[in-house]
């Protein structure tokens, strides 16, 4: 099922299984030390077309699959943590200089509105 700003999640959420203030540092910790990261999830086609899009306009990013369980921590309870802190239950889900952006429908809308390139220029996630 496919929302406006994104996937919803394809694979079943099962109980949490770590610490969720633990995984909201991680995600804390990994969006302030990558100035680019997209959460997101094999199935989900505006996953791909967000980075197919990044890898069009020389973006370098940071991916982390919500539907790996071999990772720590564990993609769902990084998914889990990240509808407690955006609100958004949609895919991908996308934060530019430690800030949460939204998804592929707002990338889109800031790259229209040439507001993209300056976001990106000041998190470092310009190859050039």
């Amino acid at each position: 099922m496919l929302a406006a700003a994104g996937c919803t999640k394809q694979t079943p959420t099962p109980v949490p299984t770590e610490d969720p203030t633990k995984v909201e540092a991680f995600i804390t910790e990994l969006t302030t030390k990558n100035g680019c990261v997209i959460f997101g999830e094999a199935t989900c086609d505006y996953c791909k077309k967000t980075k197919d899009f990044f890898k069009k306009e020389k973006v370098t990013y940071e991916y982390i699959g919500v539907d790996d369980q071999s990772t720590s921590p564990k993609g769902i309870d990084v998914y889990n943590a990240l509808i407690r802190m955006t609100k958004q239950n949609t895919l991908p889900n996308i934060w530019i200089n430690s800030t949460f952006i939204g998804g592929y429908d707002t990338i889109q809308t800031l790259a229209k509105n040439n507001q993209l390139d300056q976001l990106l220029y000041d998190a470092g996630c310009f190859l050039w």
